[in-house]
């Protein structure tokens, strides 16, 4: 959704609108070139030769090829004119985008056996850029044409089940204009085998739903283009996408389902709110009472959600993933339309809505007799996040005063710590932390990271960086500027992940890193595999800084706990994976002989949680004494949050391990000052609660100065303004 504010004070009249949704856009755009270039993600070890990329400059060899490398990449051009205003920031971003974009996707694809890497790919690419940019001027007078010019009318949360939707049916989202696929894939609904009445009712299902909300989503004028445009688009990627077999019953299940949400939105609102119950119930059922799901079958139960996808890579299943969340996700809807006009309390129905889900879900294994897994619950859990979120947005929006009202009392404005503030306090800790590495009582793991003389210098100003980094740059998405970020933290991790990587590169041992992230196995070019490693880790890491720091924000503002929950649902969907990688995958046992019950999933899991609580009791310290309200709601938490963490620290690490023909434990190798006096008893229980205290404290001290510009309170020397 590209939407304008009614009311602009931009002084660049030309500049691009600053929402949140062209970045979300531009976003998009990055995500859908990397995945349709890359997919189906079957990497092998060995590339193919590198005079494959360079010496093909034949611009016209292939062209479809060329065709598709072009179109790519105008999407893209429109983006970054819209997201940039300057000549010179347009072009920094440009050439960017065409490097890691173009060339480095390209390289890429040297380890995919079924791409072909081109030079000429980089350059039709380079021409689709240009011409984006210099499309952007039409786009934006069309879509101000076609946009409402009321504002607030739009419903994002509808807007959501479309783009479900359009999973649902236009997976995995690739066209080709290759011919001889074309040919094969429209062979089907040519040569029509017989009519499937159920896969004609899952689409037309589907479509209603989809019909609904678009009437709903309500941003383009006149109103009958927001069905007709997004169903012109659905039936072109449906025949242009040559993944699987064209059916007449697809095709002709989306133009009757967009007629009929499209005839009971435009009778009446009030039945439109039966009618997306009656048919996202009727949808869901149907995932429930047959093996739609693909899954095979047998009454049996796993807790592993996308168990097809995480067990086998079986990406078929996808699409009817999609179709589940789709009839959830309407139910959701459905609740949030019941309010509007009933007064139903949201709370109340998305409850319902989960107890339905449970009870749908055991009556599936165990009267039906299909397989059955916790899916459904893991898609309500992220559908449940986001009609939160929306709400809270919108509320916010209806509440605030326009600066000019007289009762409107702006609050004062805050300065954040200035550069000043940060290299003084990185000194400090660089010089405190060389004295400690020095300290003959530091376990020798930590001393392994610094080299001798001048070069131990540089680790300890690299390690310094990165810890006050990865302690504070959270911070930096609570900005209301900065929301799009906030709702793409995955990705800004994964970026300072690899910024962290480089330092750490140049900061430490190569041996030291690898005894962490594991040594190279793949046989990866430069140390691309080690980076990869080390990002993983590095997301498990932050991912729990971020959730301590939202669940005190929470607690001091509770409108904001739909990020909490926002990021406790995307961390649910990255745990599985990420233990895939970082333990699973590992390609040295220092990190997993640590890990009870051989690295398994939930004692891995207590460390994780371990480590989350020691995050939520620093921040509780750090925001207690930064004056913030409720301070001893924050010091009680902050109790129970390190008694929790000492005990599933103590439930997830291994007790016994035997290596170097001696017998310890975890603690033992962890904290011990060397390898061949293991610490016990006292002198282990002193050096763990040193330890535990030592990073607790740490850490609240290192995030003391951005809990104070969250609860509003100036920095030293600073007054509030008055009015």
């Amino acid at each position: 959704m590209l939407k304008e504010p009614t009311i602009t004070t931009d002084a660049h009249p030309r500049g691009a609108p600053h929402g949140l949704n062209w970045w979300v856009f531009l976003w998009a755009c990055v995500g859908f070139i990397v995945y349709g270039s890359l997919f189906p993600f079957n990497f092998q070890a060995d590339p193919e030769p590198l005079t494959q990329f360079y010496s093909d400059w034949h611009m016209f060899r292939n062209l479809s090829d060329a065709s598709d490398n072009f179109l790519l990449f105008i999407p893209l051009g429109i983006a970054l004119d819209a997201c940039f205003r300057t000549r010179s920031a347009r072009l920094v971003a440009g050439l960017a985008a065409l490097l890691l974009l173009g060339v480095g996707v390209q390289l890429l694809q040297l380890y995919l056996p079924s791409r072909t890497s081109a030079m000429s790919d980089v350059l039709w690419n380079a021409v689709g850029l240009v011409v984006g940019v210099m499309l952007f001027a039409h786009v934006r007078v069309a879509l101000s044409g076609l946009q409402r010019v009321a504002a607030g009318q739009a419903d994002s949360y509808a807007m959501l089940l479309v783009v479900i939707w359009f999973f649902y049916e236009s997976f995995p989202f690739i066209p080709t204009l290759d011919i001889g696929l074309l040919r094969e894939h429209i062979k089907s609904a040519v040569i029509a085998p017989p009519f499937e009445t159920m896969r004609w009712l899952q689409h037309s299902l589907a479509a209603a739903l989809a019909g609904f909300a678009l009437w709903r989503a309500n941003w383009l004028q006149p109103r009958g283009l927001n069905v007709l445009l997004p169903g012109a688009l659905a039936v072109f990627l449906e025949i242009f996408v040559a993944y699987g077999n064209l059916r007449r019953e697809t095709l002709l299940g989306i133009v009757c389902g967009l007629l009929l949400g499209y005839w009971l939105s435009a009778r009446s609102a009030r039945n439109v709110l039966w009618a997306v119950l009656a048919v996202a119930g009727g949808a869901l059922l149907i995932t429930v009472l047959t093996p739609y799901r693909g899954q095979p079958v047998g009454a049996f139960f796993t807790w592993t959600p996308f168990s097809y996808l995480f067990w086998w890579g079986n990406t078929k299943d996808i699409s009817p993933s999609a179709f589940e969340a789709l009839s959830i996700g309407a139910l959701f809807w459905a609740g949030r339309l019941f309010k509007d006009a009933v007064r139903l309390s949201l709370s109340l129905w998305v409850v319902s809505v989960f107890v339905a889900l449970v009870v749908l879900e055991l009556g599936r294994v165990f009267l039906v007799g299909y397989h059955g897994d916790t899916t459904a619950i893991v898609l309500a859990g992220v559908l449940a996040s986001f009609l939160v979120s929306f709400k809270v947005q919108q509320s916010n929006g209806q509440q605030t005063l326009p600066p000019d009202t007289p009762n409107a009392v702006p609050p004062p404005r805050l300065v954040a710590p200035g550069y000043r503030a940060h290299f003084i306090t990185c000194v400090v800790l660089a010089a405190l932390a060389g004295i400690l590495f020095h300290l003959p009582a530091v376990p020798y793991n930590v001393r392994e990271l610094l080299p001798p003389g001048l070069e131990g210098v540089g680790s300890v100003l690299g390690l310094t960086l990165i810890v006050y980094s990865m302690a504070n740059g959270t911070f930096l998405l609570f900005s209301p500027r900065r929301r799009k970020w906030f709702l793409l933290f995955p990705v800004v991790i994964a970026v300072h992940g690899c910024l962290v990587w480089w330092v750490l590169w140049r900061s430490v041992p190569m041996e030291s890193l690898a005894d962490i992230v594991g040594s190279p196995v793949l046989g990866w070019p430069w140390q691309w595999e080690t980076l990869g490693r080390y990002v993983a880790l590095h997301m498990v890491i932050m991912l729990q800084l971020l959730g301590a720091i939202l669940c005190v924000r929470a607690i001091l503002q509770p409108p904001k706990l739909a990020d909490a929950l926002y990021w406790a649902v995307i961390s649910a969907l990255m745990a599985w994976p990420l233990y895939l990688l970082v333990v699973q995958g590992a390609a040295t046992d220092n990190l997993t002989e640590l890990i009870a019950d051989d690295a398994g999933f939930w004692a891995s899991s207590a460390l994780l949680g371990a480590f989350f609580l020691t995050c939520l009791a620093a921040s509780c310290v750090a925001a207690a004494l930064a004056g913030a309200p409720r301070a001893i709601t924050l010091s009680a938490l902050a109790v129970v949050a390190a008694v929790a963490a000492v005990a599933m620290y103590w439930t997830g690490a291994e007790h016994t391990i035997v290596k170097y023909g001696k017998v310890f434990s975890a603690f033992q190798f962890l904290l011990s000052s060397d390898r061949t006096h293991y610490a016990q008893g006292g002198e282990l229980v002193l050096r763990f609660g040193a330890a535990f205290l030592g990073v607790c404290c740490g850490l609240a001290v290192l995030q003391w100065t951005s809990w104070r510009h969250v609860c509003g309170i100036p920095p030293t020397g600073q007054k509030e303004s008055s009015h």
